[in-house]
C-alpha cells in the first residue's frame, strides 16, 4: 500500500511538472478520443471499453510525450488543451475515417500554432 502511494504521488508530481495543474495530457487525449468516438457511434460498448483499456496500458509512453512537449514549449498545457478541444469542435461525419481526418486535420497544427518557445 505505501509503495502503491509513493508511485501515485510520483506519477502526480511528474504530471504538475509536465502537464500543470489540471491540465490536458496525452492520455487525456487519447481517452478524449475513445469518448468521441463512441459518443459518434464508431465504437462498440465492447470497443470503447477496448480504447480505454489501451490508452491506460500506455500510460508510461503518454508522459514520455508529455515530457517531450513541456521540452519543445513552455506552455505545453496550452497546448494539450487546443488539442483537446478539436475532439469536441469536430462534428460526428458519415463515417470514421473522415471524422479521423477531420480531427486529424485539427489537431496537427496546434503545436506550431500555440507553442511558445
Amino acid at each position: 500500500m505505501l509503495m502503491r502511494n509513493i508511485q501515485t504521488m510520483v506519477v502526480c508530481g511528474l504530471s504538475l511538472l509536465f502537464a500543470g495543474c489540471g491540465g490536458a495530457s496525452y492520455n487525456d487525449l487519447c481517452l478524449t478520443n475513445c469518448d468521441s468516438l463512441k459518443k459518434c457511434a464508431y465504437l462498440s460498448d465492447g470497443q470503447y471499453i477496448d480504447c480505454k483499456a489501451d490508452c491506460d496500458s500506455k500510460k508510461g509512453a503518454s508522459a514520455d510525450e508529455d515530457a517531450k512537449l513541456a521540452m519543445r514549449c513552455k506552455n505545453p498545457t496550452e497546448v494539450r488543451q487546443q488539442q483537446a478541444n478539436c475532439y469536441s469542435s469536430t462534428t460526428c461525419g458519415s463515417n470514421l475515417v473522415s471524422y479521423g481526418l477531420q480531427v486529424g486535420a485539427c489537431i496537427a497544427p496546434v503545436e506550431g500554432r500555440v507553442c511558445v518557445k
